[in-house]
Order: structure tokens, then sequence, then C-alpha cells
């Protein structure tokens, strides 16, 4: 079995939980590209995931 994550965070006491979960997925789908049993970070809600091993 493998997994792939997506990690996006509140930084604020405004976010919304729509843009929130949003940034969450595109936070997976890049851990997807990136391969098998990877987690991928959103930095921010504009800055692209890097995946982190």
């Amino acid at each position: 079995m493998t997994i792939s994550a997506g990690v996006a965070s509140a930084r604020g006491a405004q976010v919304e939980l729509g843009d929130l979960t949003c940034r969450a997925d595109h936070a997976l789908y890049a851990a997807k590209a990136a391969g098998r049993n990877q987690v991928s970070c959103d930095e921010d809600a504009t800055a692209a995931s890097r995946p982190v091993r």
C-alpha cells in the first residue's frame, strides 16, 4: 500500500475553508505527480507546492 498526501495550513483567523481545501487538493495532486509515497506541502495560497520526503 502507498499513500500520497497534500498538506495545507491555516495561517490566520479569516481563512476560508474552501480556500484551504483547494490548497490541500492542489498539494495532493503535486504529491501524486511526484510519485508514490509522497507528501506535498502548500507554502501559501499563491506559491506552488513542493514535494517533501
